[in-house]
């Protein structure tokens, strides 16, 4: 039966290394966190449970000795306001010895200091009750003035007993101080003693792991670089271009044992592929040799066709060209041609344009003549009218100057009548006043006349003014209706010879589309000459190409030849330098 054979790479080696050392690395730092965990602990129990019934102790320890301050002072105080601010003052403190007693209580956890707990509290209760006589008693009876109900022998045992049982907590309490003293030295001393022992792991441990660890760096270190070594010796001499050194012999089962037979692998195949390459080399020299004299023949032989053909190339070129100028000559006679008949076609549309405007302008000359017709005669029905405005308005004059006279004359008549009224005296006041208006009254008519005369005077100059306008627009309207009647001649006159025209452009314009459509097939004609031309030259040029294309190939062949055989030589060389 086979031994069963575990392969060890590399990778796993290193695994198992850096594992020992984390594994250790590991418990160190368990056991130093066990350690620092338990210090805690420790001192937490010192800190929150020791300490704090120390001072709580000590806190109710101060309050019971105020407290017996405030009974005797209470006890020989005379006057009552201060005897109820040291009762405010006791109570609080009772309040206060009560408070610390639940706190402590809830810090207890040892059975000793439980039962030390209830003694206390037993004679707290007891040293209350000794506290309601004691004040009773004081109140009764001051002990300063000597007088009192109660007998003084009576309140002297009371604070006698009161001076017994505060001794006896006093006792209690530094009981309990004690007792938290030696609980938070022994809790000290564990956490000291668990220091040391996690010290000395911690030491034992890194001094392990230190070793461990270098034991295992020189043992891998050992395992890897010594094969490694033969490699690297191998290696070298294959660069020196040696091939004939004897295989390597590693025993590892890792990368670098199957790195060591690769190496033995690819020497071997190195060698062999040498062998080939130095036979290949000399078989490939001497066909480059025949391969280079057989392409300078036939690049020779490319050259002479190139030759030709760009001659053709060239001949056709020339055809093409003329070819070419022969239709763009066509090409520019069409485009007069085209030009000539849209001359043409624009003639004869803007005659027939022109001619219906002028026919449209004879129209309106005729419609112009009517209207002016019609204005001649309302002319001069106003040139009538004004006429008739004149002759009334020298008539209105007339009356005017009547009424002028008919004012002063009444003036005048007024002025009589004031004159004989003033000769009248008392009799011809009324008279007198009378006649005064009426003297008035012609005077602002014979004013009113005055202005209408004015009025009417400038009237009558204006209607002069315009009658002579009116009979010189009766006479110019006449001129203008004969000018009117000559345009219209005119208009005629210009329709019919632009009738002519349009008949005379529209025949041309026929001949010219006819000789346009002649010229424009013989454009095609030149143009599928020049095409075929073109396309000749194009092939030629193509032919030239590829013949030069050809040539150039061969060139590339005769040069590679060379290549093929300086490389083929310079191979030969390269590979005289291996051993094998």
């Amino acid at each position: 039966m086979k031994r069963l054979k575990i392969r060890f790479t590399v990778a796993r080696k290193m695994y198992i290394s850096f594992i020992s050392v984390l594994l250790i690395m590991g418990i160190l730092g368990y056991v130093s966190l066990y350690s620092m965990n338990n210090i805690n602990k420790k001192s937490t129990e010192i800190t929150e449970t020791w300490l704090p019934g120390v001072e709580s102790v000590n806190h109710i320890n101060y309050l019971t000795e105020r407290l017996a301050s405030l009974e005797y002072k209470y006890v020989i105080e005379p006057d009552q306001k201060k005897l109820t601010l040291l009762q405010e003052k006791m109570d609080t403190t009772f309040a206060d010895i009560d408070k610390s007693f639940a706190d402590y209580e809830k810090r207890i956890t040892l059975d000793e200091e439980r039962k030390h707990f209830d003694s206390l509290k037993e004679k707290w209760t007891k040293y209350q009750d000794i506290h309601k006589r004691f004040i009773e008693l004081g109140t009764e009876m001051n002990i300063v003035e000597g007088t009192g109900n109660v007998n003084g022998i009576k309140l002297i045992s009371t604070i006698g007993e009161a001076d017994n049982m505060y001794s006896s907590i006093q006792f209690t309490l530094q009981k309990l101080v004690d007792l938290n003293h030696a609980n938070a030295e022994k809790a000290s001393n564990e956490g000291n003693s668990v220091f040391d022992t996690s010290l000395m792991l911690i030491i034992i441990f890194l001094v392990a792991g230190v070793i461990l660890g270098l034991t295992i760096a020189y043992i891998t270190a050992r395992m890897i670089s010594k094969p490694l070594k033969f490699v690297t010796d191998n290696v070298k001499e294959v660069a020196k271009g040696n091939l004939t050194m004897d295989p390597i012999s590693v025993k590892n089962r890792d990368e670098i044992g199957e790195l060591a037979k690769a190496f033995n692998e690819m020497g071997t195949s190195l060698a062999n592929l040498i062998r080939k390459v130095t036979h290949t080399s000399q078989t490939v020299a001497a066909s480059s040799e025949q391969l280079l004299a057989s392409s300078e023949q036939t690049s020779k032989a490319t050259e002479q066709i190139t030759i030709s053909i760009q001659e053709v190339a060239a001949g056709s070129e020339h055809q093409v060209s003329g070819a070419m100028q022969g239709n763009a000559s066509m090409q520019e006679i069409s485009k007069g041609m085209e030009q000539v008949a849209g001359a043409i076609q624009i003639v004869s549309d803007l005659s027939v344009t022109t001619n219906n405007k002028a026919e449209v302008g004879n129209n309106v000359v005729t419609e112009t003549v009517t209207q002016m017709g019609i204005v001649q005669d309302q002319v001069g029905k106003i040139a009538s009218i004004i006429h008739a405005l004149g002759t009334r308005s020298k008539e209105i004059g007339k009356i005017v100057d009547l009424i002028s006279q008919v004012s002063e004359q009444t003036n005048l008549l007024a002025l009589n009548a004031a004159i004989e009224a003033a000769r009248a005296g008392e009799h011809g006041k009324g008279f007198a006043v009378v006649a005064d208006e009426v003297r008035k009254l012609a005077e602002e008519s014979h004013k009113a006349t005055d202005n209408i005369r004015v009025l009417i005077n400038q009237i009558q100059k204006e209607i002069t003014e315009v009658t002579v306008s009116m009979d010189e627009g009766t006479d110019s309207v006449k001129s203008g209706i004969d000018k009117v009647n000559e345009t219209g001649q005119a208009f005629f006159e210009i329709t019919e010879m632009i009738s002519q025209i349009t008949t005379q452009a529209q025949e041309v314009s026929a001949i010219v589309e006819e000789v346009n459509a002649s010229t424009e097939e013989m454009v095609q004609k030149m143009a599928e000459i020049a095409s075929i031309s073109q396309q000749s030259a194009v092939n030629s040029q193509q032919v030239a190409a590829s013949a030069e294309e050809q040539n150039a190939a061969m060139e590339e062949i005769t040069a590679s030849s060379h290549s093929l055989s300086s490389m083929a030589q310079e191979m030969q060389e390269n590979v005289s330098k291996f051993r094998v």
